[in-house]
């Protein structure tokens, strides 16, 4: 997962592995670390967009300097989970990735009905010392 450009504010994407950011959730926030080794930690949050988008299926993630209002971020075991306050998703680990790698959240079940243009994902942890593709 990462911007571009790479450490900037905007869309979430689902980018290659050897440009992917540094995630962990804290309080409920998807936050990504930006800040280089020695500085004040600068952090970038999730926002999940309360307008349904790519055929009423979908809500758009970006990352800002703001923390998210919409909804909380948590692991399910090494999957990424959102959930709203008005809500209902079938599972809570599906995501879309679509074009120009953009995320978005699945409202949907997981490889069901699936807009065009788009892929389903499940988003997980790594925690190693080397990522693979």
């Amino acid at each position: 997962m990462q911007t571009k450009p790479l450490y900037a504010t905007g869309s979430a994407l689902l980018g290659d592995y050897t440009t992917a950011g540094q995630f962990q959730v804290q309080d409920g926030q998807l936050v990504q670390l930006v800040s280089a080794p020695g500085e004040a930690v600068k952090l970038l949050y999730a926002q999940v967009s309360k307008t349904r988008s790519i055929n009423n299926a979908s809500l758009a993630v970006s990352f800002t300097a703001e923390k998210n209002t919409y909804g909380t971020f948590k692991f399910g075991g090494d999957d990424l989970q959102w959930s709203g306050p008005d809500v209902t998703r079938p599972n809570p680990s599906a995501w879309y990735v679509c074009t120009g790698q953009q995320m978005y959240i699945n409202l949907g079940n997981y490889a069901y009905q699936t807009p065009s243009g788009c892929a389903d994902q499940t988003i997980h942890y790594y925690n190693d010392k080397t990522a693979n593709n």
